[in-house]
């Protein structure tokens, strides 16, 4: 297995130790994860992406027109969500775009897209986190994701609700449980 075979399923890894029951997932990798990790495993996973860091980052820009590239990007949501920098999660999703609009996995751009709307959202730059989120939910309709829309109708949600557009906001988080 290459270098970059191994920190790629070492961060996925992580990743499913720190939101183990989040949805959607695409990346292939996580197929092979079953049961539930230890509730202890989270601060070491956290741990082991936060001494990884530098090299992770460096990992999605290396990779941003190979399969890997949104792969690591995706293995990275949970630390995102956990510990912030969200500058960082726009330049990591914005690069993992680059290559899920080239991957073979059609769930790669729409997974990309989400995590780009919720890195803006998090930057509180929501003219930027809508057009991402709008066109996540767009290909999710396409692909019959229900996890998929459900998270892209959630971003719309809190877009809506940071732009004091209280009703649009009802709408897309009630669509979002039913989508």
């Amino acid at each position: 297995m290459t270098n970059t075979a191994t920190l790629l399923e070492e961060t996925v890894k992580n990743d499913w130790r720190i939101i183990p029951d989040r949805a959607p997932r695409v990346g292939p990798l996580y197929a092979a994860l079953t049961g539930a990790p230890d509730a202890s495993d989270t601060q070491e996973a956290l741990t082991w992406i936060s001494g990884n860091y530098t090299r992770l980052l460096a990992a999605v820009e290396d990779n941003r027109h190979a399969e890997e590239g949104w792969q690591f990007a995706e293995a990275l949501h949970g630390w995102f969500v956990t510990c912030g920098a969200q500058a960082d999660r726009v330049r990591v999703y914005t690069l993992g775009l680059e290559s899920a609009r080239e991957s073979m996995t059609p769930e790669a751009t729409p997974q990309m897209l989400t995590g780009l709307a919720s890195g803006h959202i998090g930057t509180r730059d929501y003219a930027a986190a809508r057009p991402a989120a709008e066109e996540a939910l767009s290909l999710w309709q396409e692909y019959g994701h229900q996890a998929g829309q459900a998270a892209a109708l959630g971003k719309l949600g809190v877009i809506a609700t940071g732009t004091d557009r209280a009703e649009e906001a009802l709408e897309h988080l009630g669509a979002a449980r039913h989508p």
